[in-house]
C-alpha cells in the first residue's frame, strides 16, 4: 500500500511539472523553477527517511505524514490558483508573481505547524509503539 505521504508527494511533482511545462524555459527562470519546487523535494527526502529508518513511535508517523500534506497542500493549491487564475490570483495585482518568492518559505513554516499538529494528534492515540513495516 502506497502511504498517503507519497501519493501527495507525487502530486506535488505533477503540479511542478505542468507549471514547468506552461513557463517559457531560460536559465533565469530555471531557478525561479527549482527554488519552487523545493517544498517537493524536502517532502520526498522526508519521505525517503521515513521509508529507510524505522520509526517506532506513532506520533513520529502522524508528524512526518502532517507536514508532508500541509507542504505539499499548500503549495500544490498555490500553484493551481496561479495557473488558473482562481480569484483572480494571477491578474488581481501587478505584484501578484511575489506569491512565487516567498511560497517555499511559507510552505515550510507551515509544513513545520502541520508536523506539530501530527505530533500532538500522534500522542493521543491510544495504540502502543511499534516499529512500522519496512
Amino acid at each position: 500500500m502506497i502511504p498517503i505521504a507519497a501519493l501527495i508527494s507525487i502530486a506535488g511533482l505533477i503540479v511542478c511539472n505542468l507549471w514547468i511545462s506552461s513557463s517559457r524555459i531560460d536559465p533565469a527562470s530555471l531557478l525561479f523553477i527549482v527554488w519552487n519546487c523545493v517544498p517537493v523535494f524536502v517532502t520526498l527526502g522526508v519521505n525517503a527517511l521515513h521509508r529507510k529508518t524505522p520509526i517506532k513511535r506513532r506520533m513520529q508517523r502522524f508528524g512526518m505524514t502532517g507536514f508532508s500534506i500541509v507542504n505539499l497542500g499548500l503549495t500544490a493549491l498555490s500553484h493551481l490558483m496561479w495557473m488558473f487564475d482562481i480569484g483572480k490570483t494571477k491578474t488581481g495585482s501587478s505584484t501578484s508573481a511575489l506569491l512565487f518568492v516567498f511560497l517555499p518559505i511559507s510552505a515550510m513554516f507551515f509544513g513545520l505547524v502541520g508536523f506539530l499538529v501530527g505530533l500532538v494528534v500522534g500522542s493521543l492515540g491510544g495504540e502502543p509503539d511499534q516499529p512500522t513495516p519496512g
